[in-house]
């Protein structure tokens, strides 16, 4: 079990740092403590699932607690709605939890299967949030190829920023947790000073989403220490690539594509995402990659319990050899007038342009109109417009064609780094774009 890996490494280097987070240092012997504490309020209390809003250590115990005593938490995101936490705290009878110290002794919540520890909180960008459940199984059995697939032992101090409730980045701490590493949790707010901190606490390996990453890159900063660089939640395009190359020159950057419901499903890496910018890669180990109808679907042991009779979460792709090509989530795939406009490939020959930083396609709810939101690489009012326009006629026919584009100053996010498509949606129904 995961937990039982990391009382496993207490033993071993008790003294080692297990967190760095906002200045203060935990041990792998303090992490276990901490653990114990929350098991013990766990126990007493009648409630098998417990929604959690904590800082990142608590959140951490919490989810390792769980997993040695079979209760179940879902850590949520920092910006859910009160309406949200109530509608899950009567669906699960669940315990909403702000604070270990008040865990109050209840009466017994319904029962889930003992398999099951873990809930991840989908981001619901295009839909009503959900909770995907994960067995100690589903993660655990991936560790092992995470640690030879993106380079990173139990010597690396690992990067990730402190959005918990975002299952990637939780993957990523627990994972250099389990392997005995030492982990930084940094925040959004302190990405000023990211590279500073990347220095000052010896970092050697980083997870990050791509939008958090393009903060990093194009400042003239060379860091050669980093030995590692994984993103996954977007897709990476060519220009962030070749930034990251630039200021990871010795990283093994690997890009992966998978959801909270299936795992790790393909990556790939270096050269080989510059070189086939419209891929996700190639299976990940133990992963067989299948297309039903446009739709794709894995099996694997890392798939949710709940998913696993049909393993998809509706994303459309094809094949190129053995490189996975993903066309987006069948919820962004418009229909204009017979014709299937698929919003991932729009968004990558944007991003191909060097003239954006980030992109978007949203559809008109009350229209059959496409409008393409878009940051700018050069000042707010410069235009580009025109320039981006150009570009995607010569790429795309004109029946593929955006009908508006729209800057904005910043894109709307996810607290977990992803682009907020209900925000753009009602944008879009809000204000004139043209």
């Amino acid at each position: 079990m995961i937990a039982q890996r990391i009382y496993q490494n207490a033993q071993n280097t008790p003294e080692k740092v297990a967190l760095s987070y906002r200045g203060a240092k935990m041990s792998y012997s303090d992490l276990v403590s901490l653990i114990e504490k929350t098991k013990e309020r766990f126990s007493v209390s009648g409630f098998s699932t417990f929604l959690i809003q904590t800082e990142a250590p608590e959140a951490l115990a919490s989810v390792l607690a769980a997993n040695l005593i079979k209760k179940r938490v879902i850590v949520l995101h920092k910006d859910i709605p009160s309406e949200q936490i109530e509608k899950l705290t009567q669906e699960y009878n669940a315990l909403y939890v702000s604070a270990l110290d008040d865990i109050p002794k209840e009466v017994p919540s319904k029962h889930f299967p003992e398999s099951t520890f873990l809930g991840i909180l989908s981001s619901g960008s295009e839909g009503n949030s959900k909770v995907i459940w994960k067995t100690n199984d589903n993660w655990e059995k991936a560790f092992t190829h995470q640690s030879i697939v993106f380079g990173i032992s139990e010597k690396d101090r690992i990067f990730a920023v402190d959005a918990l409730g975002y299952s990637a980045n939780l993957n990523a701490v627990l994972h250099g947790l389990w392997q005995g590493s030492t982990v930084i949790i940094g925040s959004l707010k302190e990405a000023s000073i990211w590279t500073e901190t990347f220095m000052s606490e010896s970092v050697s390996s980083v997870f990050m989403v791509p939008s958090h990453a393009r903060l990093l890159i194009n400042k003239g900063v060379s860091l050669s220490q980093i030995k590692s660089f994984v993103t996954a939640g977007e897709k990476l395009d060519s220009v962030t690539v070749k930034g990251l190359m630039s200021t990871f020159p010795e990283a093994r950057i690997t890009e992966y594509y998978g959801a909270a419901e299936l795992g790790h499903v393909s990556y790939h890496q270096n050269k080989d995402i510059l070189e086939n910018p419209a891929s996700v890669g190639s299976a990940f180990p133990e992963v067989e990659i299948d297309i039903i109808g446009n739709r794709i679907t894995v099996e694997s042991p890392y798939v949710s319990p709940d998913y696993q009779v049909l393993a998809t979460v509706n994303d459309l792709g094809y094949f190129e050899e053995d490189k996975l090509i993903l066309l987006g989530r069948e919820g962004r795939m418009f229909n204009r007038r017979g014709l299937n406009i698929y919003a991932q490939e729009i968004e990558n020959l944007a991003m191909s342009s060097g003239l954006v930083l980030e992109v978007a396609l949203v559809k008109s709810i009350g229209r059959e109109k496409l409008t393409l939101f878009y940051t700018s690489k050069r000042e707010m009012g410069t235009i580009i417009k025109e320039d981006l326009r150009v570009y995607l006629d010569q790429k795309l026919p004109k029946s593929k064609q955006p009908n508006f584009f729209t800057e904005l100053q910043e894109m709307p996010h996810s607290e977990a780094g992803k682009i907020d498509f209900k925000a753009l949606s009602k944008m879009n129904e809000e204000e004139l774009v043209e």
